[in-house]
């Protein structure tokens, strides 16, 4: 993910993407291992490279629900000084929180 090719980022994209979408929570064990060298491509400067990763993502948290990405992006928010990076791991953590349909019982009091 971190070639500086934008041709080989969008194939291994769309690659990861369609394997998302056809195998879905069978790629789960995939993604345990392959999630944090997949978001090291967001901090890519170049807009375009990173736009592909970003849309890979939620498309891998859309068709698979793998909760082992929780512990990743929460490191992420909390080790990385970029601010672009942070929010970038918020909206993808936040993303990953709904397709996951996790339950917390703390928030029925807080309502």
């Amino acid at each position: 993910m971190c070639d500086l090719r934008s041709q080989q980022v969008r194939d291994v994209c769309t690659m990861l993407s369609t394997l998302a979408q056809k195998s879905q929570d069978k790629m789960k064990p995939f993604l345990r291992d392959s999630f944090p060298a997949i978001l090291e491509g967001i901090k890519v400067p170049n807009k375009v490279m990173s736009g592909y990763v970003d849309d890979c993502i939620f498309r891998m948290i859309g068709d698979t629900s793998f909760k082992s990405g929780i512990g990743v992006l929460a490191q992420e928010l909390r080790d990385n000084k970029s601010k672009l990076v942070r929010e970038k791991c918020l909206v993808r953590f936040f993303f990953l929180l709904v397709f996951t349909n996790l339950h917390f019982p703390f928030a029925t009091g807080l309502c």
